[in-house]
């Protein structure tokens, strides 16, 4: 189950799954679900390794800038807090580099599906 907007410390928990198979469209695999979140400085999203073999990390070079990079393991859920406003681009690291079709369309203001191996947050300013 994706839930989003939960009560978390400072700001709103949000959670995206990390699914073999798209459950709205069984077409797309290895996706983040939802693939676009849109967040408040404060924040904290949740990556939930709902399905095993995956990962989310973000994209070197593509945070904003004085953000930290994240980096969670295989197999393990995550928590990222977005204190900086900008968009954050994220991988599945294991399959970003099965798909050569992964690039990086991920700032579109409607996203691309890349084989649903990338994603991106956008933080709006408070």
């Amino acid at each position: 189950m994706i839930m989003s907007g939960l009560a978390h410390a400072a700001g709103q928990l949000h959670e995206v799954a990390m699914l073999n198979i798209d459950p709205d469209d069984p077409q797309q695999r290895m996706v983040f679900k939802p693939a676009v979140l849109r967040v408040q400085p404060g924040d904290t999203v949740k990556f939930v390794a709902t399905d095993r073999g995956h990962n989310a990390q973000s994209i070197d070079d593509m945070s904003p800038e004085g953000a930290d990079d994240f980096r969670g393991r295989i197999n393990e859920e995550i928590e990222v807090t977005l204190d900086v406003a900008g968009t954050y681009g994220y991988v599945c690291q294991p399959h970003q580099a099965a798909h050569s079709d992964a690039s990086g369309q991920l700032f579109r203001q409607h996203p691309v599906s890349h084989s649903g191996v990338s994603g991106h947050l956008r933080i709006v300013a408070a």
